[in-house]
């Protein structure tokens, strides 16, 4: 094996490394609790624009390597080959102007921001922050230019000539190395094998698998004594199984060594003989033996990994699996864990052969990256593939939840994966980006981050339970304060995600801060984060004071509505509860003008434009629709004058019926015919009510001229104290007969007139009453009404006729 050059990585040191970190980090997937955020360096421009002491040594060892320089002056003459000035012409013909094809288009106007204002301020550092993520994406894709040097070296050594022979007659010489070894490595195997099932069956009779961890039963005790002799029953029963299982654990650990030692030894023979007949094949080519060794050497490598992680993991024999993992976990890891060991041994043995191959050292730099990417991204495979069952192995004991409360490791269990993740990519970005510390670093930065997480997690905690008995304490219905804690608990829910939120945001500023970026300067006296924190307490307020505006109208017509029915005044609470959608929707439409205009101004919008836009649009909508402004306002007055209410029995525009309906500006009436009459109030001029407490029955009665006045008049009066004493009119009666007199008098008829004082409801059942007992009693008095009289004249015959009589004659009545 070549030994490197001073300054230049060590290709197989490295990827060793990096396949120990990888099953480390499988391993680790099931420790303690890891962090929720992790901040990595990144090398910055500055610093990779100013050559250090070890690029100049590596360009000068480049220079004095024959093979190196040749492959160097290869790749620049690959660049010499290409278009010249292709990209130029592309960037020049882009920022040519274009020709002008007619009259330029109007440019959209912009929205106008005050200057100075959040709104320009917030935008002028998203720009700046756009700015700066995009010059680090082009430093990350920098690390991966050197692929195209791998691609140009490939080309080259495909390409008809010598090296394509010599690699052509390297292949079957290894080849045939490989499957002589692999020949005796299955051979010995199958030897090995029946001495690996006898042990396997020994240990399966043996050293069963130990049961399931005691745990509680289906029956909960019924006292405190049951719950605490239950409790230390449980401790104990918890403590044999485990004091069992290491047991068993220490018995069968040299049993798992010697099983592991005899499935390591197929793979020594096929190291053995591999190299053996490699170094045969490849006589006096030091160069082929060293190629074809690497490639044995990494296939043994790789192997005796993937053994190691068999007996650790044994998907197949639970019985001989040291870890405490189920069926179902152990052949997911046993899988992943496949590739994440073949993967590294792949790139070390591709990097080490090219570098032997004449392949520049920028190109297994690169080599080297691709394969760090891809081993992270099955890393992080892995993680979103067993994040449910590593939370439920990473909650803690039921003792230690009781005493400290579920909910600090609820959350923290649950989302193990996304501090995972955050580790894994900012372990990536620092193997990439070859950050000197940059391990140290991360595992310091995770270190400050848990102890955030968990000082902000209690202090939810807190939080939240005071926001708990603040909204939703647990009162008696009823009371004011009950309905308080009622109308509180509907914003319950925005107040606590506004407050996690907050916490949040205090968290990730908290954290930074730790991490030595200074971001409590952001909050400084003209800063963009004071600007946006007082801005945002500004528009809190304005929304906490329309809230309460609000609960306080509405509450207070609420209020309102239960005294008037609690009192006996239900049309003032009907009438009420009519006006109640109305104002509640003309309250609302102001509240959130203010509030919007309130944010619209600390964004640094200019209202006045809006508000005058919004003057005119309100005169054009009011000339427009006059009508609709009539009905509105005119409704609006007839409910507050309690001129109707639902049920009433009214006459509006000509129309009469009951009423059904009150809305914002049509009347809705329901006549005695079964038919709807909508009426807007514009039409309404006039309003006839049959239903405000009085409704008299009218007494006009037309008797003969002979009969007595008197006489008639006392049994009217009669019939009306009779009516009275009846169980069913009497109620509905306000007085007696209200005699007022003869009222007419002619040749046919006098008419008695008077009334009886009645309740609105009585009004009609006592008039149909009254005429009914009207008619039996006259009848039953001998007392004749009045009746229609018709009158014939008979005319004479004309003058000198016989016979005839008179002049004239008289009327006969008939």
């Amino acid at each position: 094996m070549p030994v490197d050059a001073p300054g230049r990585p060590r290709h197989r040191l490295f990827f060793c490394a990096r396949a120990t970190v990888a099953l480390m980090s499988v391993l680790l997937l099931l420790a303690p609790l890891m962090p929720r955020h992790a901040l990595f360096a990144v090398a910055r421009a500055e610093d990779r624009a100013v050559p250090d002491p070890a690029r100049l040594q590596h360009l000068l060892d480049t220079l004095d390597d024959p093979q190196r320089r040749a492959a160097f002056l290869q790749d620049l003459r690959t660049l010499e080959a290409l278009p010249p000035g292709g990209g130029g012409k592309a960037a020049n013909a882009a920022s040519a102007p274009a020709p002008d094809s007619g009259a330029a288009k109007p440019a959209a106007a912009p929205i106008a921001l005050a200057p100075g204002s959040l709104g320009a301020v917030a935008l002028h550092g998203l720009g700046g922050v756009a700015g700066t993520v995009i010059q680090h994406m082009h430093h990350f894709g920098a690390l991966f230019s050197d692929l195209r040097g791998v691609g140009v070296w490939g080309r080259e050594m495909v390409a008809p000539g010598a090296r394509r022979d010599g690699l052509v007659a390297l292949g079957w010489r290894l080849a045939l190395a490989i499957v002589i070894g692999l020949a005796v490595e299955r051979g010995l195997a199958l030897l090995l094998r029946r001495h690996l099932v006898r042990i396997d069956t020994m240990l399966a009779t043996r050293l069963p698998p130990p049961a399931a961890e005691p745990d509680h039963g289906p029956g909960a005790p019924v006292t405190a004594a049951d719950a605490a002799a239950d409790r230390v029953r449980l401790q104990e029963a918890a403590t044999r199984w485990r004091a069992a299982r290491l047991l068993r654990q220490l018995r069968l650990l040299p049993w798992i060594m010697l099983r592991l030692l005899l499935d390591l030894v197929p793979v020594a023979a096929f190291l053995g003989i591999a190299t053996l007949v490699a170094n045969l094949l490849a006589g006096s080519q030091d160069e082929a033996a060293q190629i074809m060794v690497m490639v044995v050497n990494a296939y043994a490598l790789g192997r005796t990994a993937m053994v190691v992680l068999a007996a650790l993991l044994s998907p197949g024999l639970p019985h001989l699996r040291p870890l405490p993992l189920s069926d179902g976990m152990a052949r997911v890891l046993a899988g992943w864990t496949t590739g994440l060991v073949v993967l590294p041994v792949a790139g070390m043995c591709l990097a080490d052969v090219g570098g032997v191959l004449g392949l520049s050292g920028p190109g297994q730099d690169a080599i080297g990256l691709v394969t760090l990417l891809a081993e992270h991204v099955l890393i992080a495979g892995l993680i979103l593939r067993v994040r449910e069952p590593v939370a439920g192995l990473l909650q803690p004991p039921r003792l230690i939840r009781s005493r400290l409360g579920h909910g600090v490791f609820d959350g923290l269990a649950e989302r193990w994966w996304i501090f995972a993740l955050v580790i894994d990519l900012a372990l990536w970005l620092v193997s990439a980006a070859d950050i000197p510390g940059g391990y140290t670093e991360v595992w310091r930065l995770c270190a400050i981050a848990i102890l955030v997480l968990i000082v902000f997690r209690v202090l939810a905690i807190l939080l939240f339970g005071l926001l708990d008995r603040a909204l939703r304490p647990d009162l008696e219905p009823g009371s004011v304060s009950s309905d308080l804690a009622r109308r509180g608990a509907r914003y319950y829910p925005y107040v606590r995600q506004g407050l996690a939120w907050i916490l949040g945001i205090a968290g990730a500023v908290t954290l930074l801060q730790a991490w030595g970026v200074p971001a409590f300067g952001w909050f400084d006296s003209g800063k963009v984060g004071r600007r946006l924190v007082s801005a945002a307490a500004t528009v809190l307020v304005a929304l906490a004071i329309g809230i309460v505006v609000w609960e306080y109208v509405n509450a207070s017509l609420d209020r309102q509505i239960d005294r008037y029915t609690s009192s006996a005044q239900p049309g003032r609470a009907m009438r009420l509860r009519t006006l109640s959608p109305i104002l509640r929707t003309v309250l609302l439409v102001c509240l959130s003008i203010v509030v919007v205009m309130t944010v619209l101004s600390q964004i640094g919008l200019d209202i006045a434009p809006l508000l005058a836009g919004a003057g005119i649009i309100g005169v054009a909508v009011g000339f427009g629709s006059q009508k609709l402004v009539q009905d509105f306002i005119t409704g609006i007055f007839l409910l507050l004058e309690n001129a109707m209410e639902v049920g009433d029995s009214v006459t509006a525009g000509g129309l009469s019926g009951t009423v059904e309906t009150l809305s914002i500006r049509t009347l809705r009436l329901r006549a005695s015919d079964g038919s709807v009459h909508i009426i807007p109030f514009s039409a309404v001029s006039t309003v006839t009510n049959t239903n405000r407490g009085q409704g008299n029955a009218a007494v006009s009665v037309d008797i003969a001229p002979g009969e007595d006045i008197d006489r008639a008049a006392a049994l009217l009066a009669d019939i009306v104290l009779g009516m009275r004493q009846d169980p069913d009119l009497g109620p509905g009666m306000l007085s007696d007969l209200q005699y007022w007199g003869v009222n007419a008098v002619s040749s046919q008829a006098v008419t008695l007139l008077g009334q009886i004082a009645c309740t609105d409801k009585a009004r009609w059942p006592v008039q149909r009453a009254f005429n009914r007992l009207l008619v039996q009693r006259f009848g039953s008095a001998g007392i004749r009404l009045a009746r229609p009289a018709q009158t014939v004249e008979l005319l004479l015959p004309p003058a000198g006729q016989e016979g005839e009589g008179a002049e004239g004659a008289a009327p006969v009545p008939s």
